[in-house]
């Protein structure tokens, strides 16, 4: 049997990164809790026996990776005058690095190096008096927030085994999936609103990763039924090709559809 289907699912990210030491300390922390991305897409099976079956198809996920600042005592930094009225307390804060040739602000995150297209409204900068090249070199004092969107088409080839086969299936399935970058975006959220601030610099364009789940279809009728299926995907190699950065995130999503067969 042929079956063709289309399912959406709520995913949720979970970061995994590491990091040599010199970019890790400049680096500001992941936080505990990153948006929940919608992804979907439409998927082709054929059943090969009784049991065992292939599926390929074509779907969209997303990525997102949150930011959050780290507190600093600011007695040696200047800013704005309404910054300097706040010397000696705590306040949030993120390094910056600004290129001298290209005069771009940079700022190093979990998943790599963001890269400043514009300065967003909100923002603002301190530097270190007692550094001879605090010119290049600043920290975000603003509470801010970073919000890091990777998008991504998916292509998977997986293998599902049927448990338990009746008007209530039970499936197993695993396999893996070639990932395509086509999004990649990073936002700043702060107390004047949300506003795109650039992207993240070295992600790779292609990537692969491995994915387990259990299916539950439900049969509506001869040739429908409903889907139900808790996956995690996990991915095999970095997401970023910066030397300093290893960024292998898991996604957990339940994709839920309809099916058909003929």
């Amino acid at each position: 049997k042929w079956s063709v289907g289309a399912q959406v699912s709520p995913a949720y990210n979970v970061s995994r990164s590491t990091h040599s030491q010199t970019y890790a300390s400049n680096m500001i922390s992941s936080s505990a809790s990153n948006p929940v991305e919608i992804g979907g897409g439409v998927s082709v099976q054929l059943k090969k026996g009784k049991r065992w079956s292939v599926q390929s198809g074509i779907y969209y996920s997303g990525l997102g990776q949150s930011s959050g600042n780290s507190t600093f005592s600011n007695r040696n930094l200047s800013a704005s005058a309404d910054f300097a009225t706040t010397v000696g307390k705590e306040y949030f804060n993120a390094p910056i690095n600004i290129d001298a040739s290209s005069s771009k602000m940079m700022m190093n995150s979990t998943a790599g190096v963001i890269e400043f297209g514009n300065v967003p409204n909100g923002l603002v900068l301190g530097t270190n008096l007692e550094d001879k090249t605090m010119a290049l070199n600043a920290v975000v004092v603003s509470d801010a927030r970073f919000i890091q969107n990777f998008e991504y088409i998916e292509v998977p080839l997986y293998l599902r085994y049927t448990v338990l086969d009746s008007k209530f299936d039970i499936e197993m399935l695993g396999g893996f999936s070639s990932n395509l970058l086509v999004g990649n975006e990073t936002y700043m959220e702060s107390d004047v609103g949300r506003s795109l601030v650039g992207n993240t610099k070295d992600m790779e364009n292609m990537n692969y990763s491995g994915t387990l789940g259990v299916g539950f279809k439900y049969s509506i009728s001869r040739h429908l039924s409903l889907n139900v299926e808790p996956r995690v995907k996990y991915f095999l190699n970095s997401l970023n090709s910066n030397s300093s950065v290893t960024y292998k995130p898991y996604t957990i999503g339940v994709f839920t559809g309809l099916c058909y067969e003929f």
